[in-house]
C-alpha cells in the first residue's frame, strides 16, 4: 500500500537494480526516453566508459516537426545528455555509430517541408556531448546505415522511394572523413530494392543486405550484395526461395572471421501460418551454408544481429502473440550453429516492438525499440539492460509522494505521480470521471507496475488520449500484492480546445510491414476534402479508406489487407491541393 505526501516533487523515472550478489558488476534496467507525443528508438551501441549511446526519432509537440534524437546514457541508464536535431524540419533518425574522432556518426533522413520528393538522406558527424562537427545532405528518400571505413572516412546506405510504378533503388556513398561524397553507386534489382544494412568486407569492398522486390509472382527475398572497394558489383544473392509466395526480408549483415555472411530478418512460412526471424549463414561468395527460423507468429522480426563472445549470436526485434496480436520486444539467443539456447520477450499490454541489440562489457545486452505500453506519451523510445540471460532484475518498489495532472499538446491530458515509499505494491491503475458524472471508470491500458516494497523514490506519468475539452476528475488505484485496493484524492483538470497541425502531413503506417492490419495517420491543419486511397504495385486502386470533408486536427484509419495479395502497396492522401503518398508492405 501507499501513501500520498503532498508536496514532494516528481524525480526520475530510471529504475535500475544490480543482480543476484553473485553477479553483482552485471546492471539490469528499463528506461523510457522521449515526451508526450509518438517517439521511436532505432539503434544502440554500448561506449568505451560502459554507456550507451541511442538514436530515434522524437515528436516533442503535436504541432512539432519530428526530430532526429541522439541520447547518451551511462552504465546505469542515467540520461548524460540528450540531443535533437535539426530542430526547424523534419528528420529521422535511424543509425548512430561509434567514430575514430570519439563522437558519433549518424544517419538518417530529412525533409524541409510534406511535399512528396523533398526527402533527402541525412549524415553528420557529432562531437562526445552531441555537438555536430559537421553536417551533409545526400540525394534519396531513406538513410539506413553508416560505417567507418579502414580508410579513415565513411561508407553510407540509403535508398530512394521510386513511387507509384517506378522502381525503388539501394544507393551506396563513399564519404571522405568531413563528409564529402568520393563516389556515389545505386542498385536497379528485379521491379525495386531497399537496402538496410551494410558492412565493410576485409577486402576493403563493402555488403549489403536488404530486400528486392519480384513481380511474377510477386514477392520479397532477402538480398545481400557484394562490391569491390569502389562500389561496383561482384555478386548478388537471394535468399527466400522455398516456395513460390514465399516473403522474406533481410534487415542486418555482419562480417565472419572465414570470410562468410551472418544475415537476419524476417520470412514468411511457406504454408502461410505466419511469420519467423530468419538467420542466414553465408560463405565467402554468398552461398548459403545454413538457414535458420525462430517463432511463428503474426510478426516476428530479427531487426539486429550481432555475434556474441562465445561464438554464437543474438538477435533483437518482435514478436507479436496470435491470440490477441500485441507485440513485444523479443531477444534470441543462439549457439554457432544458429541454434536456440534461449528466448526472451518484454513489454506491457500494449505493443511494444524491438529493433536494435548490442552485447554489452558484462556479457549482458541491451535492446532498444519502441514502447506504447509505459513512459509519458503514445510511443517513447525504450532501453532495456539485461544480464547474460536476458533476464532484468525486477524493479525495486516505490511510493507515492505527489500526484497531479496537467493538460498536453493535442487535447490530452498528462498525469504524473511520485513515491517516497511502497509496501507489497502490484501496481496503479488510472480511474478517471467527467465534471457531470458520479462514478468513476478506469481507463484501458492505464495499468502501470509497481515496485513491491522500498523505500527509494520514482515517479509516473501516464498520458490520457482519449480526453475531450471540458472538466475532468482522475485518481489512482493502487492494488498490492494481495489484491488490496487503496485510493488517493482526485485531482481536476480542465482540458481546453486541442491544439491543431500547422500543416498537412502524410506519416508512415505503423506497423510496416504488417499482417493484416495497419494504422494510418494524417494531419489537416485546416477543414478539407480529403481522398485517402491505397494502389498496388501497379498503380491500381484497390481501396478508398477516406473520401469526404474532415475537420482539421490528427486523424488516422485503419487498414485491412486481409483480401490482398502479399506484396508492396502504396497509400496516397489528397486534401486540398496537398497531395503526399508513401509505401507500405503488406506481409500475408
Amino acid at each position: 500500500m501507499f501513501e500520498l505526501i503532498r508536496g514532494r516533487a516528481a524525480a526520475i523515472s530510471l529504475v535500475a537494480a544490480l543482480a543476484s550478489p553473485a553477479s553483482s558488476q552485471t546492471i539490469t534496467f528499463t528506461k523510457t526516453l522521449g515526451g508526450v507525443q509518438y517517439d521511436e528508438g532505432a539503434s544502440i551501441e554500448q561506449t568505451p566508459d560502459g554507456g550507451f549511446i541511442i538514436c530515434g526519432t522524437v515528436t516533442p509537440c503535436g504541432s512539432c516537426p519530428t526530430r532526429l534524437y541522439l541520447g547518451r546514457l551511462s552504465k546505469e541508464g542515467n540520461v548524460v545528455w540528450e540531443q535533437t536535431y535539426p530542430g526547424t524540419v523534419f528528420a529521422r533518425g535511424e543509425y548512430a555509430h561509434q567514430a575514430p574522432s570519439g563522437g558519433y556518426i549518424v544517419v538518417g533522413d530529412t525533409y524541409p517541408d510534406s511535399i512528396a520528393g523533398s526527402d533527402r538522406i541525412l549524415v553528420f558527424l557529432a562531437d562526445s556531448l552531441g555537438k555536430v562537427e559537421w553536417s551533409k545532405q545526400f540525394f534519396g528518400d531513406y538513410g539506413y546505415s553508416v560505417q567507418p571505413t579502414s580508410d579513415n572516412g565513411f561508407v553510407l546506405l540509403g535508398s530512394i522511394y521510386g513511387g507509384l510504378g517506378v522502381n525503388d533503388q539501394t544507393l551506396l556513398y563513399k564519404l571522405d572523413k568531413y563528409g564529402n561524397e568520393v563516389w556515389g553507386r545505386s542498385y536497379h534489382l528485379a521491379i525495386g530494392s531497399q537496402g538496410t544494412s551494410l558492412m565493410e568486407t576485409r577486402d576493403h569492398g563493402f555488403v549489403v543486405t536488404g530486400f528486392t522486390e519480384f513481380s511474377d509472382p510477386a514477392r520479397s527475398l532477402v538480398m545481400l550484395i557484394k562490391t569491390d572497394p569502389v562500389g561496383d558489383t561482384l555478386w548478388t544473392r537471394f535468399y527466400g526461395r522455398d516456395s513460390a509466395n514465399q516473403q522474406a526480408l533481410g534487415y542486418d549483415v555482419i562480417s565472419q572471421s572465414d570470410g562468410g555472411f551472418i544475415v537476419s530478418g524476417t520470412t514468411f512460412m511457406p504454408d502461410g501460418s505466419g511469420c519467423g526471424k530468419y538467420l542466414i549463414k553465408a560463405d565467402s561468395s554468398g552461398k548459403s551454408v545454413w538457414t535458420r527460423i525462430y517463432g511463428n507468429a503474426p510478426v516476428s522480426d530479427a531487426r539486429r544481429v550481432q555475434q556474441t563472445t562465445d561464438g554464437g549470436y543474438i538477435l533483437g526485434g518482435s514478436i507479436a502473440s496470435p491470440v490477441n496480436l500485441i507485440s513485444k520486444m523479443s531477444l534470441v539467443k543462439t549457439n554457432a550453429a544458429g541454434d536456440t539456447l534461449w528466448t526472451k520477450t518484454y513489454g506491457g499490454d500494449q505493443n511494444d516492438y524491438g529493433v536494435g541489440v548490442v552485447q554489452t562489457s558484462d556479457s549482458g545486452y541491451a535492446l532498444v525499440g519502441t514502447t506504447e505500453s509505459f513512459g509519458a506519451g503514445s510511443g517513447d523510445i525504450y532501453v532495456i539492460k539485461t544480464d547474460k540471460n536476458g533476464g532484468v532484475s525486477e524493479p525495486l518498489p516505490i511510493q507515492l509522494s505527489a500526484f497531479s495532472g496537467a493538460p498536453a499538446v493535442g487535447g490530452s491530458v498528462k498525469l504524473s505521480w511520485a513515491t517516497v515509499s511502497e509496501t507489497n505494491s502490484f501496481g496503479f491503475y488510472v480511474d478517471r470521471r467527467n465534471a457531470g458524472e458520479q462514478g468513476f471508470a478506469t481507463l484501458p491500458g492505464s495499468f502501470i507496475h509497481g515496485h513491491g516494497t522500498t523505500t527509494i523514490p520514482q515517479t509516473y506519468t501516464f498520458l490520457d488520449r482519449s480526453v475531450t475539452t471540458g472538466s475532468w476528475y482522475y485518481r489512482i488505484r493502487q492494488v498490492d500484492l494481495d489484491g488490496s485496493v487503496h485510493y488517493n484524492d482526485p485531482v481536476r483538470v480542465e482540458v481546453p480546445p486541442a491544439d491543431l497541425p500547422v500543416s498537412f502531413n502524410l506519416d508512415q503506417n505503423y506497423p510496416n510491414p504488417f499482417n493484416p492490419t495497419t494504422t494510418i495517420r494524417y494531419a489537416l491543419p485546416a477543414m478539407s476534402f480529403v481522398t485517402l486511397s491505397v494502389f498496388n504495385a501497379l498503380g491500381q486502386q484497390v481501396a478508398v479508406l477516406v473520401n469526404d470533408t474532415q475537420d482539421p486536427g490528427y486523424h488516422e484509419v485503419r487498414f485491412d489487407g486481409g483480401s490482398l495479395a502479399s506484396g508492396v502497396y502504396f497509400y496516397r492522401l489528397k486534401a486540398g491541393a496537398f497531395i503526399q503518398t508513401r509505401k507500405m508492405l503488406l506481409l500475408e
